[in-house]
């Protein structure tokens, strides 16, 4: 037997080799869960931790792909707050005024205008920036 139990030892050997099968309501969560109170801390510990990184790699994937996505030019104001492609939001009344390198200067909670070329112009300055700092 090596570091930890067989069993552990054969999961963390398929962390590497399928790690998608580790995510939520992935093949392995069912048997982890049921079985991690059984296993000593060390081994505990050691599925915990490689389980994170992966889903911490996931995450960061995640954002990457959402910085790296065109980005829409639909902007709806809804219940004090902008929404801009379905997902993120803003409170409307927190900012006054919003700082872009595109040249607007400020943003009026019931009118936004976005023109299109300052919605290029600030992907092209996030892909740039996921270009030089994110490999995958």
């Amino acid at each position: 037997m090596g570091k930890h139990c067989e069993a552990v030892e054969l999961l963390l050997a398929r962390m590497d080799s399928n790690p998608e099968e580790f995510g939520d309501n992935g093949r392995w969560e069912g048997l982890i869960i049921k079985y991690r109170s059984y296993l000593p801390v060390q081994d505990r510990t050691a599925m915990e931790d490689k389980i994170n990184a992966l889903r911490l790699d996931t995450f960061h994937k995640a954002v990457m792909s959402e910085l790296l996505a065109e980005p829409s030019e639909t902007v709806v104001v809804t219940d004090n707050r902008y929404i801009y492609q379905g997902s993120s939001t803003i409170p409307v009344g927190k900012v006054s005024a919003i700082p872009l390198t595109t040249g607007v200067a400020a943003v009026n909670a019931s009118n936004i205008n976005l023109s299109e070329g300052s919605i290029k112009s600030i992907a092209a300055q996030l892909q740039q920036y996921a270009a030089n700092t994110w490999k995958p």
